[in-house]
């Protein structure tokens, strides 16, 4: 396990740090900075997770960070990277990387109470999410689908395998990147946690369930005769994970994305988006500082400060009843909204009469 990260840094030594660095050195530094103004609202439950408030924020402002040079959203590796770097944060010990010899499992954190977990992590931004089920496209390899031609051999290579699976791995934690399209920077972040149990009703399937050459098999759990569905690819040899409800999971956090100008104008803007999910919604914080309320459409943003295009995602629809709201609040801008020079197609300013309120959305 590595040793609990307990480094101060107060606001001197960290102005030193910056004035010892080259001009580009100061540049890039500064970008991070700036990529830190804009907040992710962070909404966590009554987890192991969601009750350590630091750990919320540390790991809301890697996303903050990592979208501060990119639009793609955090991968497997820089997700275990910003789970690992968070739970030092906290003071949690966490195992050295690459140093798991367990096979399925990722990472093993100790946190404060004493207690051990061990961690399989897994990541997804695949488009059209569904917000009540959860898909795992690779739970584990499984190169003996392809060999096998009889019901009960395939039975007995997958409740063996899944056996090991159970004692080895204590949950799969999961983060789902939520986005438009393929281009466009997420606008939520969702942190789920999947328990091993569910996979234990295959224990009493029948073996005609395993009749299939790629069989696809319901679990049981928590009353509900089909709380996730296992299926052996056997095109790819693997065992992948159809269904999960997320009824039957922890929904740790959400971590939404929302325009500068929507945070300076909207201080209370979470009354404004849909209801989260059940287990979710005790805690909120913000992750970095809010705008001021004198910024407008920052050049940060560049083309996403166009508002059709910041409203043209389901992430960011308002309920019917905000339209007006956001229009006289539109309205009530003392002058236009200066764009940044760089941005050629945007340069100027352009007047609030340019813009105009439709369904759903704003448009331009």
């Amino acid at each position: 396990m590595s040793q609990r990260f307990d480094k101060f840094v107060d606001q001197a030594s960290l102005k030193a740090s910056i004035e010892a660095l080259t001009p580009m050195g100061v540049r890039f530094v500064s970008r991070i900075i700036d990529s830190l103004s804009s907040p992710l609202q962070a909404e966590a439950s009554d987890s192991w997770l969601g009750q350590t408030p630091g750990w919320i924020e540390y790991f809301g402002l890697t996303i903050s960070v990592h979208h501060g040079t990119t639009t793609e959203p955090l991968g497997l590796v820089t997700f275990e990277v910003a789970f690992r770097n968070a739970s030092e944060a906290v003071g949690w010990a966490v195992d050295e990387p690459g140093s798991a010899t367990q096979r399925f499992v990722d990472m093993t954190v100790q946190t404060d109470d004493g207690e051990e977990r061990k961690l399989s992590l897994k990541s997804t931004a695949a488009q059209r999410m569904s917000e009540t089920t959860a898909h795992i496209s690779k739970l584990t390899e499984a190169a003996w689908i392809q060999d096998v031609r009889s019901a009960k051999t395939r039975r007995d290579h997958t409740l063996d395998l899944f056996r090991q699976y159970r004692s080895a791995v204590d949950a799969i934690i999961m983060l789902r990147a939520f986005r438009p399209d393929r281009t466009a920077v997420p606008t939520k972040y969702q942190l789920l946690e999947i328990p091993t149990d569910i996979f234990a009703s295959l224990e009493d399937t029948s073996l005609g369930a395993f009749a299939a050459d790629g069989p696809t098999i319901d679990c049981a759990y928590q009353g509900d005769p089909a709380a996730a569905r296992v299926s052996l690819d056997r095109s790819d040899a693997k065992i992948t994970v159809k269904q999960i409800k997320l009824s039957t999971c922890i929904l740790h956090a959400e971590w939404l994305r929302f325009p500068l100008w929507v945070c300076a104008r909207f201080p209370h803007r979470t009354e404004h988006h849909p209801p989260a999910l059940p287990r979710l919604g005790r805690h909120r914080c913000s992750s970095g500082n809010r705008a001021n309320d004198c910024m407008t459409i920052a050049h940060k943003l560049g083309d996403e400060a166009v508002p059709a295009q910041v409203f043209a995602n389901a992430h960011y629809q308002l309920l019917v009843y905000c339209h007006s709201q956001l229009f006289q609040s539109l309205q009530r801008w003392l002058g236009p909204a200066t764009l940044h020079p760089r941005h050629r197609r945007l340069r100027g300013s352009h007047a609030l009469s340019q813009l105009r309120l439709g369904q759903p959305c704003l448009r331009t």
